[in-house]
């Protein structure tokens, strides 16, 4: 089976699934798109675990996440996803022109994506996976 890119929109309240029905209605269905929304009283750990469940239904794909505010509670809990998963990519600062976008566009792999997010896209998202690699280059350097 071929390794796929799935993205997963992921916000505070409603926002990653009305920005999803938006690109629907624009580009039509996105069947390697979906949401996740942090309910009101969620916290961290309950947000891992709708990760979790998600990235579960495809073991073999490399999973795209896009989150809402870079250091919030979706992009605190992706970032968590990091330490066990060797699929998954991290973006913080996704907005609807984004996600249009990436749906309208055909990458080979997700280095052709980030490459493409850091020409395109630099002052919008942070590139979480990245921030996480200097973050370690700094502290084996200090060390």
């Amino acid at each position: 089976m071929k390794n796929e890119l799935r993205f997963i929109l992921a916000s505070h309240g409603p926002f990653a699934r009305a920005a999803l029905e938006t690109l629907e209605m624009i580009a039509g269905k996105q069947p390697n798109m979906t949401a996740l929304e942090l309910q009101f009283g969620e916290g961290l750990e309950e947000f891992v675990g709708k990760y979790e469940a998600e990235i579960a239904q495809y073991p073999e794909d490399t999973i795209i996440i896009l989150t809402d505010i870079f250091g919030g509670t979706p992009s605190n809990a992706a970032l968590q996803l990091l330490f066990n998963h060797k699929n998954i990519q991290v973006f913080s600062g996704f907005n609807i022109p984004l996600v249009l976008e990436l749906s309208t566009m055909s990458f080979e792999n997700v280095v052709d994506l980030c490459a493409f997010a850091e020409k395109n896209w630099p002052n919008y998202l942070t590139n979480i996976n990245q921030q996480m690699q200097k973050r370690e280059e700094v502290i084996e350097d200090e060390y």
